[in-house]
């Protein structure tokens, strides 16, 4: 008897602190929902995690959307030269397969958008490029340069001749400023009949144009070309990375991937990760009980 004394004591404590722990560890999952006697909720239904999910992962997303990703991370990250090399390997490969196809433009436009688009595109192109060469021609002031042009032809022609005596600034000037407004009115008001209609024959010929003779005129080098396009890379990171963050709203996906998975699983995530841990919290229960029962029994 005085053994199972001796004994009981310490093998009860270990049970209790066992089973203490293990109930403590386990009351952070389950039970899975609200346990209900009439309209009265038990307390500590559910468990932690299942009633505190949506805190835990908004905090969660807060985490990693503000701290354990900054645009600093993305940055370092992207610009890597693992990353970088992978990335501007990959955009070479595409430019040599492009480079030796024979798809038109046109073609290869509408692989990305319908027909439609693409009359609308070529459209508004052809309009836009139409307004720039007007507004250039306008600026141009065509109309003076025929003139002066004219005036010095007529002066060069008739210069030592009887003709000559009877020409001067004024007279040439009273003849060339209204050849002049006449050409500067014409360009202005019927320019856009001749220009629109060529550039859309320009148009209608470079949609034509294939993949692989643009390439070949281009005499594009392979050093050159991946050098350009680790520069073009790099300037894009440094000036996008902020917007890409912004735009991914990380702490949002996060958050919201989190409360769309079941308890069962998250339960089952955090157990691949701590249960090594929550195994030793248990045990350490029962180690303690063990201690205490020993101490009741010496002191």
């Amino acid at each position: 008897m005085e053994i199972v004394h001796i004994i009981g004591g310490p093998l009860v404590g270990a049970v209790i602190g066992y089973f203490t722990n293990y109930i403590a560890v386990k009351m952070l999952f389950r039970p899975l929902r609200p346990v209900k006697i009439g309209k009265w909720t038990m307390p500590f239904t559910p468990g932690i995690i299942p009633k505190r999910k949506p805190a835990l992962a908004k905090a969660l997303g807060k985490a990693v959307g503000t701290t354990l990703l900054t645009t600093e991370d993305l940055k370092n990250t992207l610009l890597s030269e693992n990353v970088k090399q992978s990335v501007v390997e990959l955009v070479i490969e595409q430019i040599e397969r492009v480079s030796t196809s024979e798809m038109t433009i046109k073609q290869v436009a509408l692989t990305a958008v319908s027909e439609g688009n693409y009359i609308q595109i070529k459209g508004d192109l052809a309009e836009k490029a139409t307004d720039k060469v007007m507004e250039h021609l306008v600026e141009a002031n065509i109309g003076t340069i025929v003139v002066e042009e004219a005036k010095k032809a007529i002066v060069e022609k008739l210069s030592g001749s009887f003709m000559a005596m009877f020409l001067n600034d004024d007279l040439l000037e009273s003849i060339s400023e209204p050849i002049k407004e006449c050409i500067d009115r014409y360009i202005e008001n019927e320019g856009r009949n001749y220009v629109e209609p060529a550039i859309e024959k320009e148009l209608n010929a470079m949609e034509e144009v294939t993949l692989s003779s643009i390439a070949q005129g281009a005499k594009l080098n392979p050093e050159k070309m991946r050098m350009v396009v680790a520069q073009v890379y790099d300037a894009c990171i440094e000036k996008c990375a902020e917007k890409i963050l912004v735009h991914f709203k990380v702490d949002e996906i996060v958050e919201e991937k989190i409360n769309e998975m079941k308890v069962e699983d998250l339960e089952e995530l955090v157990l691949s990760v701590m249960k090594h841990e929550l195994t030793m919290i248990v045990n350490l229960g029962a180690l303690i009980g063990l201690v205490l029962g020993v101490f009741n029994i010496l002191f």
